[in-house]
């Protein structure tokens, strides 16, 4: 963790600095990762799109593609990647805080 100088040599002040810093880091981190999930949505939806306005109706049902339901599919598909992926990261992130609580209680 990195200790910020906030100009006063207090130890709650340099305290309350860092958990600060660290709160921001967090924050921004949530925020970058919202738009970054947006973009690859959005860019997933637009690739979606292409064959269905390339394509006849009678090629699509060929495939087995609902016109209309096609993209909305691949999105509830893409969250749902995405929400695995975060279970998987908090599951992580809960067995490490048991470890640790494990270890501070020995």
């Amino acid at each position: 963790m990195r200790l910020l100088h906030c100009g006063i040599a207090n130890l709650s002040v340099v305290i309350f600095c860092e958990a600060f810093y660290v709160g921001m880091a967090t924050l921004e981190s949530k925020m970058l990762k919202k738009i970054y999930r947006a973009m690859i949505l959005a860019k997933a939806v637009s690739a979606a799109m292409k064959p269905l306005q390339n394509s006849t109706d009678a090629q699509l049902a060929e495939a087995g593609i609902d016109r209309t339901t096609y993209a909305l599919n691949v999105m509830k598909q893409i969250e749902a990647e995405f929400a695995k992926k975060d279970a998987k990261a908090n599951a992580t992130t809960d067995a490490v805080a048991d470890a640790n609580m494990i270890h501070q209680a020995i």
